[in-house]
């Protein structure tokens, strides 16, 4: 059992990694074996996210007098909190996707900048594009119009060096 200065730190603590982490889901875990735990602690590291397991009052007590209190109420059962600075589409993305491949694992709830998203509104949620995939389609997107200004301008050489090529093979410019 935590004694009672223990239970302060890890209040402060919690409190802290709420005020810096706008993604927060709150998770199920009970009956994953370590391993299965090591895995998803990865998955979760390599996505830019962080893991670690709560106590259910302690969460309450740290969530007190904020607009996302309401998330921490009802919780039981062994709970772990998934939080991340940014992209939350890629981290819900890697724990909807873990949960489908174990189903010890579960989504309760998240929150994203205050707003509480559901179980459900969370796997919507993994459907959208992440981060990366935004930025790349949109590089992509004000990239094309100067490729397409690069490939008109090239034409009008290319379409001469193959009359040219076209009169030497046909021996329309001997003398």
């Amino acid at each position: 059992m935590k004694t009672r200065a223990e239970k302060i730190e890890e209040l402060a603590l919690l409190k802290e990694t709420f005020a810096e982490n706008p993604v927060l889901v709150l998770c199920s875990f009970q009956g994953l074996n370590v391993d299965a735990d090591a895995e998803l602690r990865g998955e979760i590291r390599k996505s830019g996210g962080g893991y670690r397991v709560i106590n259910n009052r302690l969460a309450r007590v740290a969530a007190e007098g904020e607009s996302y209190a309401s998330a921490f109420t009802g919780l039981k059962g062994m709970t772990s909190l998934v939080y991340a600075k940014d992209d939350p589409v890629g981290l819900v993305k890697v724990l909807v996707d873990y949960s489908k491949k174990n189903p010890l694992f579960s989504c309760k709830t998240g929150l994203v900048e205050g707003q509480q998203y559901g179980a459900d509104d969370l796997v919507k949620l993994s459907k959208m594009p992440t981060k990366i995939e935004v930025q790349a389609k949109l590089l992509y997107l004000l990239n094309a119009p100067a490729q397409q200004l690069m490939g008109v301008l090239k034409a009008s050489a290319r379409d001469i060096a193959s009359v040219v090529q076209q009169g030497v093979e046909k021996e329309k410019f001997a003398g």
